[in-house]
């Protein structure tokens, strides 16, 4: 009977194997790990609190001991003294006895006494020194004790945590904290680990927001150049072909040409911007001539400025100056300066160019553009260079997408050079740069 019931057990058995994968054992189930008792449940770092409570409960019974100390050799020095006094009143005893071999017997007796309690006094105090070694040793071996346990436990983990701080960059993974760290050093870890990498996630957001806008600009930059190239062409043709040009018609053609040409720089700014932003406006350094560079961008700028009756007063020398920069970037920074100059210097107002070898350094040229325009204040002076930013003045005086001089500090950054800003509201504005000088032009 019992061998059927056996194959009827197996036979039951058989579908659920025939269920599990092939060639996987089943895993034993895991068992539950018991509660750590006694030292085992210490050996991890202990929180700040209970260490704090641990020394706090050290240093009271060391002084508890040093108190039980002193009262026991205060309690001796009364039993001294208790003896001493004994000592003095079986000598006036001694004195009155008249028996001298009774006397002589307690003068012996009181020998021994007094021997007895010479040898006592010393033993007390050799105990009191040696109670007194003992917990000086015992508190300096606590006070050194605790100074590894905690540099070990508390300050290395704090310097350390503070030397990753400093050397920290983004996208870079913050580390665990160290093994022995108290449960507060380990929360604070894990709590910079978190806003570390949150920092880390949003620099990646706003890195990709930036290359979109980049990428955007420079399409839109790229096409509207096409466009306003193509225009100025037709312009320029139909006006060489108009067969009865007269002033007033001349006049039109003036304007649409300054407006294209104002338009060309806005637009030629922001595709410069956005390749200067993505890495792609690559520099290539050569001698250049500050004189020949400052009339090509007059000349290109000569429209806007001459409708506007400004003047322009050039203190630079015919030749002789000579800097070591990229002839481009070098022109599309003095463009952005004069064209800014002219947007927001009145009509008959006056514009200065100088160009001259630094008095505070002779190795560099000082290049500068003064304005007698709107100015700005203070407090807009940095904000100016940052980029996409335009004071309320100058949104009133003049259109514009406030890019020309972030652009032109950023290429100026890029020849180790700084745009400098003296202005004040209502008293025109100078930007002011240097460039290091070279002999002449490249052979």
């Amino acid at each position: 009977m019992a061998a059927p019931r056996d194959k009827e057990e197996s036979k039951a058995q058989e579908p659920e194997r025939s269920l599990r994968a092939p060639g996987r054992r089943r895993r034993a189930p895991r068992r539950a790990q018991p509660a750590r008792r006694g030292w085992s449940a210490f050996r991890g770092p202990l929180p700040l609190k209970t260490q704090q409570r641990l020394l706090l409960a050290s240093l009271l019974l060391l002084a508890l001991a040093a108190v039980a100390v002193f009262i026991r050799r205060e309690q001796a020095d009364e039993t001294l003294t208790a003896s001493y006094r004994t000592a003095v009143r079986s000598a006036q005893e001694l004195l009155a006895v008249q028996d001298e071999p009774r006397r002589q017997a307690a003068v012996q007796s009181l020998n021994e006494d007094l021997q007895a309690l010479e040898e006592r006094r010393e033993a007390v105090h050799r105990m009191s020194y040696a109670a007194f070694l003992a917990l000086f040793l015992l508190g300096m071996a606590f006070i050194v004790l605790t100074h590894v346990y905690l540099a070990r436990t508390l300050y290395r983990p704090i310097i350390e945590m503070s030397r990753l701080a400093m050397t920290w960059v983004p996208e870079r993974s913050w580390p665990d904290a160290p093994r022995h760290s108290p449960a507060e050093v380990h929360n604070l870890y894990l709590a910079l680990r978190f806003l570390m990498d949150r920092l880390s996630s949003e620099l990646k957001n706003v890195n990709a927001v930036a290359r979109l806008k980049g990428d955007i600009v420079s399409i839109i930059s790229h096409e509207s150049s096409n466009a306003l190239s193509i225009i100025g062409g037709v312009l320029a043709l139909l006006r060489e072909t108009d067969q009865s040009l007269n002033e007033k018609r001349r006049g039109f053609y003036d304007t649409a040409q300054i407006s294209i040409r104002s338009l060309a720089l806005q637009t030629q700014s922001l595709l410069n911007m956005g390749r200067l932003e993505s890495g792609k406006l690559a520099l290539r350094f050569k001698s250049v001539s500050v004189p020949g560079t400052v009339q090509e961008c007059l000349e290109r700028l000569k429209i806007l400025y001459e409708r506007k009756g400004q003047r322009i007063v050039l203190e630079v020398p015919e030749q002789g100056l000579w800097v070591r920069a990229d002839p481009d970037a070098l022109a599309l920074v003095l463009t952005n300066l004069l064209s800014n100059a002219i947007k927001y210097t009145p009509d008959q107002g006056c514009i200065t160019l100088t160009g001259l070898v630094d008095p505070d350094d002779p190795t560099r040229a000082r290049i500068s553009v003064k304005d007698t325009g709107i100015g700005i204040s203070a407090e807009d002076q940095q904000r100016v260079l940052s980029g996409y930013f335009r004071t309320e003045a100058g949104k009133a005086a003049a259109k514009g997408v406030g890019v020309g001089l972030s652009l032109a500090r950023k290429i100026l950054e890029a020849h180790y050079s700084v745009l400098l800003v003296e202005s004040s509201p209502g008293q025109g504005t100078t930007f002011r740069f240097s460039m290091r000088l070279c002999r002449g032009a490249d052979q």
